[in-house]
């Protein structure tokens, strides 16, 4: 049965989109064409990409765990795909200048983002950028007239792209390097095979085919073009044809690098020593949420009924213990209800991504595989970023306003009274200044350039752990984590208390860490600063509870 359209009920005009706004739209982003005159007009900038965010090892990140899989992958080709210099003064009658520091924003924006956040979509990042650019350049225009985020835009003749945009064969990168093995070294960023969504134009219908990419645009059909009715399906097929040519592949050993500690694995019989909180009863997750406050409670596919009580239990036991070595209610457990936590579901596979914290999300994620003994650590990145925000910062963490590293390099900032006192935790600011002045020149003083004499050791291992690699173990916020780990240890300690769920490896050689040099402060070094952050903490928690 039909039935008949009431024409007194049609409208006349263009047909446009209605209902809910979709991300990633192609015309959201549309590469602009350039109608002036081109005589002349060639980027004589002295900006260069390498100069303002030197190329990471997204491979290296990936494989050892400091990244999630698809952030590293999804960053490594969006670094590809901007230019090495901006746009030349005179494209749309905008000059070098302007161009220039478009260009800037644009690289400071996407590092920062790879190195703080948690990325697995391109629509989501596209939008992140495009409203950062309208917020930074806007100047009351509309999103779409901001020309200035195009600058790290590739361009033929008079047109355009958007620095995020994808030519065809970069997304399938982007869609089949992963379920094809990537970051194993055996898989090159530049493969080109994958299963691809295809208009078949007789019968009018997509479909799905493995193909291989010959051009930006144009693929090669791998079987005839055979059509499937899945991406799995179709994958399979590449999957055959793919394997030869890894087998062929032959990867020389790498030299030995600096790798995260070795996590015990969920299933080991984990060490506690202390207070019987739960009295031999079983948590759920709405209980863990209802307690500690939890926004939110999530578990990977790969995460069964058996292994999520465990993790429960012990989620549960460890937040007790942690909140009482601080001697703060439970709901700080949750940082005042702002935090959630997951467990094995925010990565590929089996063994999921490493454990991490997603500021964006305000999130810890513990993983099967290296999420024990890594909830201190992960809790200090959300108590970190928590701070920062309380405190009206721009920084991402707390840490980061006062303790400044790159590479090679590290100091105190904002160490005069006029930069932190007006802060909310102001007050107690000058012990946490202390602690960083130790970690710096080792002394709880402020010392002028002449009085240096260089660092602690735990500093200066970082630097040296930094050096054939992006920057990790020597980021402010990951300093930040690992002397609070060394905290909750010692604190657990003195009390007579063992806890090896929340908190492992701090006492561990660096040769148990596949490391030449310890990631943690050790002997009397480590005991000066556990006192300062003991020092600093007592106060924090003086200030919030009078």
């Amino acid at each position: 049965m039909t039935e008949e359209i009431n024409s007194n009920e049609k409208k006349d005009g263009p047909i446009t989109d209605v209902g809910k706004k979709f991300a990633g739209a192609r015309k959201d982003n549309p590469s602009p064409d350039f109608s002036g005159n081109m005589n002349g007009i060639k980027s004589d900038s002295l900006v260069t990409k390498k100069e303002y965010w030197q190329k990471p090892d997204f491979r290296a990140d990936a494989q050892s765990g400091h990244k999630p899989v698809k952030h590293a992958l999804l960053f490594s080709l969006v670094y590809a795909n901007l230019t090495n210099k901006p746009l030349g003064g005179g494209w749309f009658s905008i000059g070098q200048k302007q161009w220039d520091d478009a260009y800037i924003a644009t690289l400071h924006f996407l590092k920062n983002k790879y190195e703080s956040s948690h990325y697995e979509l391109l629509e989501q990042l596209t939008d992140d950028f495009n409203a950062y650019m309208t917020v930074k350049f806007g100047a009351g225009r509309s999103e779409k007239d901001i020309l200035e985020r195009y600058s790290a835009g590739r361009h033929t003749n008079r047109r355009v792209k958007h620095p995020l945009s994808f030519s065809s064969d970069t997304q399938l990168r982007l869609n089949n390097l992963i379920p094809l093995g990537w970051p194993d070294d055996r898989v090159l960023d530049a493969d080109n095979y994958g299963a691809k969504k295809l208009l078949n134009t007789e019968t009018g219908q997509y479909k799905w085919y493995a193909v291989k990419s010959i051009s930006a645009k144009r693929f090669q059909t791998l079987d005839n073009w055979t059509e499937y009715d899945t991406f799995d399906a179709a994958l399979e097929k590449v999957k055959t044809f793919f394997q030869p040519i890894l087998d062929e592949r032959v990867i020389e050993p790498k030299k030995g690098r600096a790798k995260p500690p070795k996590r015990p694995r969920y299933d080991r019989v984990e060490v506690r020593e202390g207070k019987d909180h739960r009295k031999g009863e079983n948590i759920d997750s709405q209980l863990l949420m209802d307690y500690f406050k939890f926004s939110g409670v999530e578990f990977g596919n790969w995460v069964n009924q058996k292994e999520r009580a465990w993790f429960l239990n012990c989620t549960y036991d460890s937040l007790m213990d942690l909140v009482e070595l601080l001697g703060l209610p439970v709901t700080f457990a949750s940082l005042g209800g702002k935090l959630g936590i997951a467990f094995g579901s925010r990565g590929t596979g089996v063994d999921s991504a490493a454990a991490h914290f997603e500021p964006g999300n305000m999130l810890i994620h513990l993983t099967k595989t290296q999420g024990v003994g890594a909830l201190a650590h992960e809790f200090a990145h959300g108590f970190d970023c928590v701070l920062a925000k309380r405190n009206g910062l721009n920084n991402n963490f707390f840490s980061e306003y006062f303790l400044y590293t790159s590479k090679g390099r590290y100091s105190v900032q904002n160490h005069q009274e006029s930069a932190y006192k007006h802060l909310k935790d102001g007050q107690t600011a000058d012990k946490f200044i202390k602690l960083v002045n130790y970690l710096t020149f080792k002394s709880t003083k402020y010392l002028d350039y002449e009085e240096r004499q260089g660092g602690t050791g735990f500093m200066n291992n970082a630097m040296h752990l930094d050096q054939s690699r992006s920057m990790y173990w020597s980021q402010p916020t990951e300093i930040f984590a690992r002397l609070f780990e060394c905290w909750v240890t010692d604190k657990l300690a003195e009390n007579d208390q063992q806890n090896g769920f929340l908190v492992h490896g701090t006492e561990e050689s660096a040769n148990s860490w596949n490391m030449k040099l310890s990631a943690y402060p050790t002997g009397r070094e480590r005991a000066i600063l556990v006192d300062l952050m003991d020092d600093w903490l007592k106060a924090l928690v003086r200030s919030w509870t009078k």
